[in-house]
């Protein structure tokens, strides 16, 4: 089954296997993780994400790259949870690792879910930051002109 991923500049992607999912559809991190439930929320799955990246120790397992449509596909991977990472994000500032799972359930998990097994991730992606302009140096003004001290001419 492929996931697939959407970015118009070429980009390297890279997963990495960090689960399974069972019958049912019900994803289960590795042991090594220690996260004990797939997360529901945005917060909970930065938490998970940060956890995964400071815990992972292997290279990545597959690779892929945009093609002309900005599109990098995963082919071929088996049932799990993956970890897939941007690696080169030219043209993007921070492009936020995601989690997918295989096969995928849009209606829950057990007796009656349906599983899905193409997923479409879509990375969240930040503008580069721009590099602010060096501020130029001030301008010194002119030396004021010093006021004449001299007495005026006397009259007789």
């Amino acid at each position: 089954p492929p996931i697939s991923t959407l970015f118009p500049y070429t980009t390297l992607f890279r997963s990495n296997c960090v689960g399974t999912v069972g019958d049912s559809g019900e994803p289960v991190f590795d042991t090594k993780y220690n996260i004990t439930a797939y997360p529901k929320t945005a917060e909970e799955t930065e938490q998970v994400i940060q956890q995964i990246s400071t815990a992972l120790d292997i290279d990545a397992q597959e690779t892929a790259v945009t093609d002309e449509n900005g599109e990098a596909v995963f082919r071929g991977l088996a049932d799990g949870i993956y970890y897939i990472k941007a690696v080169n994000a030219k043209g993007y500032g921070t492009v936020e690792p995601v989690l997918v799972h295989l096969p995928f359930s849009s209606a829950g998990t057990g007796a009656g879910s349906r599983l899905e097994y193409e997923v479409y991730a879509k990375p969240k992606a930040s503008a580069s930051p721009s590099t602010p302009d060096k501020p130029t140096d001030p301008v010194k003004p002119d030396q004021p002109k010093q006021p004449n001290n001299e007495i005026g001419s006397e009259h007789d």
